[in-house]
């Protein structure tokens, strides 16, 4: 299954198909997210929460957006950043990739940023679950809070270890390359 996956993405990893994903992760960010969370209140997203939000902190999240007016916006924001955790999990994979080709490499390196997309999904639908239960009920069920933080948690440990990769495959890379001998 990993060579399966590896052999996939190793397909089309190549410098345009990153530039692309790295085009779609920055516009994700300054044409989607910039605009629609400058009105925010103070103190953000549960998303964005310092490396993971804690469980507890979501229902003073939720009020602080529904006293503001904002728990729609944020709503629609969670339901757009369902398409973001693509942008960036293949962004790292084909990166991954396309450095380990010639660097022999662990084929399961490739999952290690689908790992932060799956614990984004978690997150992702787990938050607007708790945004739909507090528009009905002004509560947030804590079993929802406690997987969305779990998921959280997941996606910036596996997104942090994802970019720590590429680092470390570059700088391989960097280093095996030979100069060109005098002539």
């Amino acid at each position: 299954m990993i060579a399966s996956i590896w052999n996939r993405i190793a397909a089309i990893a190549n410098l345009w198909t990153f530039a692309l994903f790295v085009l779609l992760f920055f516009g994700f960010n300054v044409f989607f997210f910039e605009p629609i969370s400058k009105n925010y209140p103070r103190g953000g997203t549960l998303d964005i929460n310092r490396y993971g939000f804690r469980a507890e902190e979501a229902p003073a999240v939720l009020r602080a957006f529904d006293n503001a007016g904002q728990l729609d916006t944020y709503r629609k924001q969670e339901y757009g950043d369902l398409f973001f955790p693509i942008a960036y999990s293949l962004m790292c994979a084909v990166a991954i990739t396309g450095l380990g080709k010639s660097l022999r490499v662990p084929h399961w390196l490739v999952l290690v940023p689908f790992m932060a997309a799956i614990g984004d999904y978690v997150e992702n639908i787990s938050i607007l679950c708790m945004i739909n239960h507090y528009s009905e009920t002004q509560t947030v069920p804590r079993t929802l809070a406690t997987i969305g933080s779990a998921g959280s948690r997941v996606k910036w440990g596996f997104l942090i270890a994802s970019l720590l990769i590429v680092l470390v495959l570059v700088a391989l890379r960097l280093s095996s390359i030979k100069p060109h001998a005098a002539q």
